[in-house]
Order: structure tokens, then C-alpha cells, then sequence
């Protein structure tokens, strides 16, 4: 059977052509973004990489399937990368938030956002401004691994 994503399954094209494009050019943006800087990181055995992704990439989210798996691809790469980069001296993470209110999550239906808010450890929706500095900061943690200590 052939579904495209949308609220709910429905039949239409192939499912080729339904997984690549939602998926691909999110997950060619990281991959394009960290190419360049990964060689030089290669190089002085040193650096950080961090990736948005999303808790949808774990738990998945109603609506739109696309969204899921396109973090969810991500997120496999994050983890692919962290094993490999890894032993050069690079590391890999990821930063996962729940809802967040954004531009496009303000089409969200109201019974969402209700659903969201009640999950949410803060108890209410992630702002914009929350985001801020968390991809700073797991830049700048040093975290010392077993192999490293001295």
C-alpha cells in the first residue's frame, strides 16, 4: 500500500517518493552543514557536533509521519556519528526538545497544545527563548570519558 504523510494515512504515490523528500533535505543539511568542519576536526582530533532534532524522533507524534522520521533520521545519524567520530576525539550529540512553540507549531491543534503542556516536566509549552543557549552549552560542557581520564 502507498501513504503520504498528513494527519492520517492515506493512499497516493509511491512510498519512495513519500520517504525521500520530508527526509532528505533535513537530514542532507546536517550532513552538508558538518562535512567541512568535520575534516578539520579530523585533523586536530578535537571538536564538538550538535544537532536539533526532536522527542518525536523517540516517541513518535501524531500528525504528520514525516516529521517523526525525519528526526528520527537525524537522530541515526547523530548516533552512527558519535561512534565513529568518537574515536577521534570528536563528540556527537543531539538536542531533542518537546513542543516547542514556534511559527509552525502555532497551527497545532488546541487539544495538542492541552496534551503538550500537561507532559511537559515545566508544565507548560517550550518557548523559543528556552532554546536558547542549550546548543552553546552542550558546546562548551566538557564531559571526560573513561578513556581520556587520567
Amino acid at each position: 500500500m502507498y501513504f503520504s504523510f498528513g494527519s492520517y494515512l492515506k493512499p497516493r504515490r509511491s512510498m519512495l517518493s513519500v520517504v525521500q523528500p520530508p527526509t532528505a533535505p533535513r537530514l542532507l543539511s546536517v550532513v552538508k552543514t558538518w562535512a567541512p568542519v568535520t575534516k578539520q576536526m579530523l585533523a586536530n582530533k578535537s571538536g564538538r557536533l550538535v544537532a536539533t532534532s526532536s522527542a518525536a524522533a523517540i516517541v513518535g507524534a501524531a500528525g504528520p509521519a514525516g516529521y517523526s522520521a525525519t528526526n528520527a533520521a537525524v537522530l541515526g545519524l547523530v548516533r552512527a556519528l558519535a561512534v565513529e567520530l568518537g574515536q577521534a576525539g570528536i563528540r556527537v550529540s543531539a538536542i531533542l526538545p518537546g513542543y516547542i512553540e514556534t511559527e509552525m507549531s502555532l497551527q497545532a491543534p488546541q487539544a495538542f497544545k492541552d496534551a503538550c503542556r500537561r507532559r511537559s516536566a515545566i508544565g507548560r509549552i517550550g518557548t523559543l527563548e528556552d532554546m536558547e543557549g542549550i546548543a552553546v552549552l552542550r558546546l562548551n560542557t566538557v564531559i571526560s570519558s573513561p578513556a581520556r581520564a587520567s
